[in-house]
């Protein structure tokens, strides 16, 4: 079912922000080698992953910040195309609204749907994350752990895996794009990023912070 209500309070905050300081140091201590590591991995799953998945119940599409005028960007509206031409019963949109005066993300998405022919009935949104994190609970707060497609671009595909496999859900990546091809700036934004939620994860759990491990488990 379709998901409202106000955006989850859920800022980097204080930990979030620790985690941004000790990912820097690891990479600073490593010479650069751990972020050498995650650039890598981002290039290979960018790679590996089909942009065609088996038949299933769901496909859940993570939300992507809109356009200026709030409709869909290039991107995203890849994003949704793979995902309506998936053999699924239901194409899951998540995201809320990043930017004021906008609808969220899922609700402009469906628009963007309805407008190509997708039927109403197969579409639900969630209205409430605003980030990838947050998609991905969001998800598991109303779905359960229920097996899904998780749909979004090939340079973005390493960073949601991890979150998946970190917060326990049991996801096929499927990407947007046919082309294999990533750019290296957004690579290697993706590698850093990925790399301050991993080293942000390990240290949640070697140090048993309930607060943190609440937000990645």
């Amino acid at each position: 079912m379709a998901s409202g209500g106000k955006a989850l309070r859920d800022p980097v905050g204080p930990d979030g922000f620790a985690m941004l300081g000790l990912s820097c140091a690891v990479i600073v201590a490593s010479l650069g080698f751990a972020l050498l590591v995650a650039f890598g991995h981002v290039l290979w799953r960018a790679w590996r992953t089909p942009c065609a998945a088996p038949p299933g119940r769901h496909a859940i599409v993570l939300g992507l910040r809109l356009g200026p005028e709030g409709v869909p960007t290039s991107r995203y509206r890849q994003r949704l195309e793979r995902a309506r031409g998936l053999s699924v019963d239901t194409i899951i949109l998540l995201g809320g609204q990043t930017r004021p005066d906008t609808p969220s993300e899922s609700a402009a998405g469906r628009d963007w749907l309805l407008a190509q022919g997708e039927a109403p009935s197969r579409i639900r949104i969630e209205e409430r994350s605003r980030h990838t994190l947050e998609n991905l609970r969001c998800y598991r707060a109303d779905h359960g752990a229920a097996p899904a497609i998780l749909v979004t671009n090939r340079f973005h595909l390493a960073r949601a895996a991890a979150m998946a496999r970190a917060l326990g859900l049991t996801l096929t990546p499927c990407a947007a794009e046919t082309s294999r091809s990533v750019a290296p700036g957004l690579a290697m934004k993706e590698a850093f990023l990925l790399t301050w939620f991993v080293v942000g994860c390990r240290f949640a759990r070697w140090s048993g912070n309930a607060r943190m491990l609440a937000r990645v488990s």
